[in-house]
């Protein structure tokens, strides 16, 4: 969404910017297209023409639709690269020179969005929050390639914080707090598993001040939009580094104020 949203106010060309979530189903981040208003949400359609216009035809604002000649994946290199030649667009945007110049802040838009929630669960101010990826990170391909962070990362983390001995809130894709308890020898005092929305999840991330993150981008964005909301207050949140085990990820795309990288440790392949 970042990415389109990037596109929708750099663009000269006349085409409209569509966004699909990547997921099977309904879009998942309901709600979001209230407060973004400059993209077009498109529900995804198991209708044969609903999946034509996926992946073989774009729509241009005016004269007829057209096919898609080529594909353009979003890199860190050179996204103003994006040209009329390419008809369908995918990116995985993190780049905070992009976010911080748009006269449209995408970022308030979001922070919008997460405060719109009703269940508005308030947690101590100076509690750190630490977020566990785990969910399909577990998987074999996954685990070779994006890797999953040992217990050692995260008690390395909250050292440095030292905040080890603190209350802690954990934010994760595990289904309860045991499994977290188990594997990483974390005792949380608050606990939001996989019974959460993600709109929970994320506003909690959001409004804590003092994150350990994992190699997920969920954990970047939480990070991420807390520093936009606390910036002018004293944010530390600590991230891995390299992000992903075997796929690279420029270090000074995923760095701005508050953020200290630490050198990741991987679970093996056993």
């Amino acid at each position: 969404m970042a990415f389109a949203h990037f596109l929708a106010l750099t663009s000269s060309s006349n085409h409209e910017i569509h966004i699909k979530s990547r997921y099977r189903g309904q879009f998942k981040l309901k709600g979001f297209q209230k407060y973004c208003k400059h993209l077009i949400f498109d529900s995804e359609t198991s209708t044969f023409y609903g999946k034509l216009k996926e992946l073989v035809i774009y729509e241009k604002k005016n004269g007829l639709p057209r096919f898609k000649t080529r594909f353009f994946d979003e890199s860190a290199d050179q996204p103003f690269n994006v040209s009329s030649e390419y008809r369908f667009i995918r990116g995985n945007f993190q780049n905070t020179s992009f976010l911080e110049t748009q006269e449209v802040s995408f970022i308030q838009e979001v922070l919008s969005w997460l405060d719109s929630n009703t269940s508005r669960k308030h947690l101590e101010e100076e509690l750190v929050v630490v977020h566990i990826r785990r969910g399909d990170y577990v998987e074999t391909l996954h685990k070779a390639s994006i890797g999953l962070l040992q217990r050692d990362y995260f008690i390395n983390a909250l050292t440095i914080l030292n905040k080890l001995n603190h209350d802690l809130v954990v934010v994760s894709d595990c289904s309860n707090s045991l499994e977290i308890r188990e594997i990483y020898d974390l005792e949380p005092k608050y606990f939001f598993g996989s019974n959460e929305t993600d709109l929970e999840c994320l506003r909690i991330l959001s409004e804590s001040r003092f994150i350990v993150g994992s190699n997920s981008t969920f954990s970047w964005w939480g990070a991420y939009l807390s520093y936009s909301r606390n910036h002018s207050r004293d944010v530390k949140f600590i991230l891995p580094f390299p992000f992903y085990k075997t796929l690279p990820r420029p270090k000074e795309q995923l760095n701005f104020p508050g953020v200290k990288f630490i050198k990741s440790k991987f679970e093996d392949m056993s």
